[in-house]
């Protein structure tokens, strides 16, 4: 199974020319997240959270720092965001990525920046993975790919709605970060 930790990094090797307002300690992690809806209320509309976005203009890796700082810093009460103690190994699920150094996890042999080109040879690391979301795709490289994740999704969708399978959800209820989240209710609005 799938064991990959997403690795986040307190910067306190950078040497920052200015400190980052609201006591929020800068840390380096992915670019790629899920967020509900009050955490992209925080981040649009929230004063510290202009603060903190008008800081990073400043900075080298704003990318990589915007979502795993508010994420890790509790003291800012986002809701949704980490509360737990163990932040450095926080396992993901938003989105499949094979890096280079993962030897045999790349079809297609080819990669940018690091990352696998993925291509129909890795469709059956993709069909179970836990993942939510995968990346990277080059469709003049591979359209087939592409064809046969949008027939699975197809598939899937109908066998849900048909009642032919159904969804356990425990993998992901039970992830450190989804049980250790903030969670403010005068933050939360209820969507109906």
């Amino acid at each position: 199974m799938f064991k990959r930790k997403q690795v986040a990094k307190i910067d306190d090797d950078r040497k920052w020319d200015i400190p980052a307002p609201h006591g929020i300690t800068p840390v380096k992690g992915s670019v790629h997240t899920i967020l509900n809806r009050a955490t992209v209320e925080f981040i649009v509309h929230d004063k510290i959270a202009q603060d903190f976005l008008e800081w990073l203009k400043t900075t080298f890796i704003p990318d990589e720092t915007l979502w795993a700082s508010i994420n890790y810093n509790p003291h800012l009460k986002v809701p949704g965001t980490y509360n737990g103690s163990n932040f450095e190994e926080v396992e993901p699920f938003s989105r499949y990525k094979s890096w280079r150094k993962e030897k045999g996890a790349c079809a297609s042999g080819q990669f940018v920046q690091g990352i696998c080109i993925l291509s129909t040879g890795d469709l059956p690391r993709l069909a179970v993975s836990p993942y939510l979301f995968a990346n990277k795709f080059y469709l003049h490289q591979d359209r087939v790919v592409i064809g046969c994740l949008e027939e699975r999704l197809f598939n899937t969708t109908r066998d849900y709605m048909m009642g032919w399978k159904s969804f356990n959800a425990s993998r992901y209820e039970n992830l450190d970060f989804v049980l250790n989240q903030v969670s403010h209710p005068s933050h939360v609005r209820s969507i109906s």
